[in-house]
């Protein structure tokens, strides 16, 4: 065992080594992607790199370390998710001004993803008021169909997850794709 040691000791060296060049790597990939350009919610969950995946939720280990790679990759990202039209209400809160309310109660149990090798379920929570909508806004929004899908786009605040059930993510300023500001 004695012989061993030096030899896992390198090993061990070697993927930390490993674990700072896919670092940088994702670093460059973040970099070139605009802030912008909203990815979908589940597709930035997923780019979890496997080596993270926590095996259950007593890997603090690897549980800390999937925390602090969306720490750096994904918190602050805007995300697109879609909501059915039946989930978003415009509401008047002035002469020609409206808000609409997006409920993700309705869609986190419909949110589904494949993370870490399984199927998790995602529940959205956070700012859901979009703000500065005008009449035009609100008749169009309106004019969706209530099963139709509306694409919500929003900045990623947090993710918490309880492994092999759920991931929980709070997201701020949501905005409407085609609606509003």
């Amino acid at each position: 065992m004695a012989e061993l040691a030096p030899r896992i000791e390198g090993k061990e060296e070697e993927l930390a080594a490993l674990r700072a060049k896919a670092d940088a790597l994702w670093a460059k990939v973040v970099a070139g992607q605009p802030e912008t350009d909203p990815v979908p919610l589940p597709e930035l969950l997923g780019r979890l790199p496997k080596d993270r995946w926590p095996k259950d939720k007593t890997d603090a280990l690897r549980l800390g370390q999937a925390y602090q790679w969306y720490a750096k990759y994904a918190i602050g990202r805007r995300v697109v998710i879609s909501v059915p039209a039946s989930e978003v209400t415009a509401r008047l809160v002035g002469v020609g001004k409206w808000t609409a309310n997006v409920n993700y109660e309705g869609t986190g149990l419909a949110l589904r993803a494949d993370l870490m090798g399984s199927k998790w379920m995602l529940a959205v929570f956070g700012d859901n008021t979009v703000k500065g909508l005008t009449d035009a806004d609100a008749t169009r929004l309106r004019a969706i169909p209530l099963g139709a899908p509306v694409e919500v786009r929003a900045c990623l605040k947090e993710v918490e997850l309880f492994v092999g059930e759920s991931v929980l993510v709070r997201l701020a300023d949501p905005k409407l794709q085609g609606i509003g500001p």
